[in-house]
């Protein structure tokens, strides 16, 4: 069993270029695709062709951009996400609660709405995949980039970005949130914006946020 990791380039206008996850998880009856982007033609045939339930998710707010090219070409999938993200993309959207897996755990993070951000475990990898609740982007950046995360307070360092920190409305429901994560038992820690984060650089980080 695996997690089936799609890099891709965000650009976010004025020159600002996100390095960006798609994570494809493969159960016995379902696929399930977590912050799709623009898939290949080659990853479409493919996931016709395994005649399971396709499964796409808008893992929070942000992450919808190519929710009505997916639901275009997959008709018959199954569509979960929060409320901002079925307003944007024009996809009528599942409650995230209502999704069911036998290897992903869901871990809503609270006190935040502006974000809506779900996070996802898999049992069996004891891996965590974590969307826009903090970058590790340590790469060299172009001059648009590295100010964008430079005001966000993210450059070249795991944190969670300003503007996450400033629409909090429940910071105690926030650190519980982080907290729960926190306890699980963990091998890596994926996010969709840089590199995988270890169980111990994951605590570091939950420590410094809380």
């Amino acid at each position: 069993m695996s997690i089936e990791i799609i890099n891709y380039e965000a650009n976010a206008g004025f020159g600002i270029i996100f390095p960006s996850k798609t994570f494809i998880i493969e159960e016995e009856n379902q696929i399930t695709v977590i912050s799709p982007c623009d898939l290949s033609q080659e990853k479409i045939e493919q996931l016709k062709a395994s005649k399971k339930q396709i499964i796409f998710i808008a893992p929070n707010n942000f992450h919808n951009l190519y929710l009505k090219k997916m639901q275009q070409t997959f008709p018959k999938a199954e569509f979960f996400g929060p409320k901002r993200s079925a307003k944007q993309s024009g996809v009528e959207l599942k409650k995230t609660t209502e999704y069911t897996s036998s290897i992903l755990e869901m871990y809503p993070l609270n006190g935040n709405p502006g974000i809506g951000e779900t996070c996802f475990y898999h049992k069996e990898l004891k891996t965590l995949i974590v969307t826009d609740l903090f970058f590790n982007m340590k790469h060299k950046m172009n001059f648009a980039t590295k100010m964008a995360m430079k005001c966000a307070g993210t450059y070249h360092k795991t944190a969670t970005s300003r503007a996450v920190k400033i629409t909090t409305k429940d910071k105690a429901a926030f650190n519980t949130s982080l907290t729960a994560m926190g306890k699980l038992d963990l091998e890596s820690i994926i996010p969709s914006h840089g590199g995988t984060l270890t169980r111990t650089e994951f605590k570091e980080f939950i420590n410094h946020s809380i």
